[in-house]
């Protein structure tokens, strides 16, 4: 079956074959593809009659036209339409509302007190984890312990907020292919 104008497909190689463009949203002159230029127009962007651009597919997936149902609502998915984004910056904005309270004891407790346990009761707080022997040597002390917080923590050290200004990864798992589009081939026939 001969390649039809405006196919789109997916290459495992790094080059657009004869006949193809890379599908890289680059801008073509019309009167070199009049007929990929019919098909497509400007709906993915271009100087109406003098330039189009043909669909930018790196670093995005594919998806299909029509109307998603979900129970997050409705979803319409009109042709070149783009959304998405690789990465999202965090900030008290993107996060729903909820707190973290972390309290701790600034205060020794005596070695090794009844009180101290390994596996937190109700109403335990996390504590100091290193007990300090001496000027050199430190050991594991337990980790929970029932004497009240005497301090707060600053937010820099429980959370992302306090000037932070990173993302965090938001694509699903992929493989990078090579997507070109073809203006050589035979011209689409409508039903």
């Amino acid at each position: 079956m001969d390649a039809i104008i405006g196919e789109v497909k997916a290459f495992a190689f790094n080059w657009a074959p004869q006949g193809w463009l890379a599908c890289n949203g680059a801008e073509y002159p019309i009167s070199q593809y009049q007929g990929l230029y019919a098909i497509l127009g400007n709906m993915y962007g271009g100087t109406p009659n003098q330039t189009f651009k043909v669909p930018n597919l790196q670093g995005r997936i594919i998806v299909g036209i029509g109307v998603l149902q979900s129970q997050a609502g409705t979803g319409i998915y009109n042709l070149a339409t783009v959304g998405g984004t690789e990465g999202v910056a965090i900030s008290q904005s993107t996060v729903p509302p909820h707190n973290h309270t972390f309290n701790a004891a600034t205060t020794t407790p005596a070695k090794f007190q009844a009180a101290e346990t390994k596996v937190p009761a109700s109403g335990s707080f996390l504590s100091n984890v290193f007990e300090r022997v001496s000027a050199t040597t430190n050991r594991i002390a337990q980790a929970y312990t029932s004497v009240v917080p005497d301090s707060t923590l600053a937010p820099a050290v429980i959370g992302p907020f306090a000037g932070g200004t990173g993302q965090h990864e938001n694509r699903q798992p992929y493989l990078v292919v090579n997507y070109c589009i073809n203006w050589d081939g035979d011209y689409p026939p409508r039903p």
